[in-house]
Formats: structure tokens, sequence, C-alpha cells
């Protein structure tokens, strides 16, 4: 029986309705990640994606702090949808903790021991698209000193990177390309 090996694991970091899941949808602006660059509309929490022959990209919709999922829900979802075989991840994830999920760097801590990914990067989106009136925004002292405790998540066999990306563009898909990118390695 093969085993399942997650390679690679993108996430984006943003509050209830800062647009991650737009920003995950616009990954498939490119044309390598086989849509054709049309971005999908359905509303699906989970997709899986082939990016090769030997490797496939499930791309999870919905935050695991909005389903009230607990870590090893959320972990164990993961493995019921990829089962087995060389993966990518890609899923949104809040900034603190709530419902059930810790914040982002004890997520990412756990994520990190359960599955032993070679790299994760972490996009935080700041600025975000426009919220509705009261919703949390993220500010970037808040997010500057999570970035520092996630680079010391960084290890030999695990590479934890962290970037900020604008997500405020009139029609939140300016960076479909750049998080395509990381997917597209041999």
């Amino acid at each position: 029986m093969k085993t399942l090996y997650l390679e690679r694991a993108l996430f984006v970091v943003g509050h209830q309705n800062d647009g991650k899941s737009t920003q995950l949808r616009s990954m498939f602006k490119d044309w390598g990640l086989g849509a054709r660059g049309k971005i999908p509309v359905e509303k699906s929490i989970v997709k899986r994606h082939w990016l090769g022959q030997h490797r496939g990209l499930l791309v999870r919709l919905t935050s695991p702090h909005e389903y009230r999922e607990t870590p090893e829900e959320f972990h164990a979802k993961i493995r019921a949808d990829m089962k087995q075989g060389r993966w990518c991840l890609a899923a949104p994830l809040q900034p603190e903790a709530s419902n059930s999920m810790p914040d982002v760097v004890e997520t990412i801590r756990l994520f990190q021991e359960e599955f032993c990914p070679e790299r994760i990067r972490v996009c935080f989106l700041l600025p975000c698209k426009r919220s509705k009136a009261g919703d949390k925004q993220m500010d970037i002292s808040t997010t500057t000193g999570h970035i520092r405790r996630l680079w010391k998540r960084s290890s030999e066999s695990s590479i934890v990177e962290c970037v900020i990306i604008d997500a405020a563009s009139p029609d939140g898909e300016g960076n479909g390309h750049f998080l395509a990118d990381y997917f597209e390695y041999r």
C-alpha cells in the first residue's frame, strides 16, 4: 500500500471575509494548474487537481476555524481527501485562535508535526479586500509577530516561509500566478 507524502503546503491567512478563498481560486488563472486560465466558481470546500501524473493538489476553500474543526479533525480530513501518493495542499487559515482551532503559529506547528512537509509557505493578506463594516482586520505588528514565530519553525527537513501579499486589488485576484508558482517544480 502506498503512503501519503505531503510535499508542500500553502496557507493563505486572513480573518473571515478578507478574501482568502478568492486568492486561492485565483491560482487557477495560471494555465499550469489545468483549468485553462478559468477561475473555478463552484462553492465546493475541497477540490483535487492534478499537477502531473504523480502529484496532486488539494485545495480547501474554507478555513478549519470557520468549520469549527479541531486540529485533529483538520488533519484527518486532509488525509481522507488525499489518501495516498504525492500531494500538495493550498488552504486558508485565520490568524487568531477561534472556535476549536489555535492561532496560525500553533496550527502550522501541529500541521508540520503531523505531515512533515518539505516546505510550508504562509501568505498573510495585508491589506485585504474590502470587508464588511465591523469585520476584524489584520495589522502589521501582529502579522510580523506571527511571521517571526513561524520562521522559528524552519528546520533542515521542513522549511517555513512567510510573505505578506496585497489582496486589496479591485477584482481580488491579483496574486494568482504568484500563488500558483509555488507548486510548479519538479
